[in-house]
């Protein structure tokens, strides 16, 4: 797909735009974070990460067949790194754009953290593996394929127009 960054607005198919309260000034990107949202609900991510009283936010939601909003301009400092530092860099909300993927991330046997069970068929690919940073091996839900190639399509966008240093996951800062 074919995405292009105008005026700090994603723009492209299946993009969707919400609007967030949940900011704190503007920045000059220089990472891409990558997160999983623990959830198999997009609107639910939509709603929790755009307009709900839990103090998180990020610029972009990716869902299980590519669909993607965008929260906020892509240069509002949003609050999705929490305490963080990368390269030198600390609280990368400052230095950074987040993209929620939704996805319920480690599960326990079959089920999400929240106790829903996945079954075969889900949307998700499991996969039994260890963390990269340490742990015992569990299974895990991966992001699909389409979001895969969303997530792949929308970096290289925005990595693009601002110039970005890397796309880093969660996990690494």
């Amino acid at each position: 797909m074919t995405f292009t960054v105008k005026n700090h607005k994603l723009v492209g198919p299946n993009v969707t735009y919400a609007n967030t309260k949940k900011k704190s000034g503007k920045i000059n990107p220089k990472f891409l974070v990558i997160h999983y949202t623990a959830s198999d609900n997009y609107a639910g991510d939509v709603a929790t990460l755009s307009t709900s009283s839990r103090p998180a936010s990020c610029q972009l939601v990716v869902g299980v067949n590519g669909e993607i909003t965008q929260i906020g301009a892509l240069n509002d400092k949003l609050w999705h790194a929490g305490k963080s530092s990368w390269k030198g860099y600390n609280g990368l909300n400052s230095h950074s754009i987040g993209i929620e993927v939704t996805c319920p991330g480690p599960l326990d046997g079959d089920r999400t953290w929240y106790g829903k069970k996945l079954v075969d068929g889900s949307p998700y690919p499991f996969v039994h593996a260890a963390h990269k940073n340490g742990g015992p091996a569990k299974n895990w839900a991966r992001f699909t394929e389409k979001q895969i190639e969303t997530v792949i399509d929308i970096g290289t966008a925005i990595m693009s127009y601002y110039k970005m240093q890397e796309a880093v996951g969660h996990d690494d800062i």
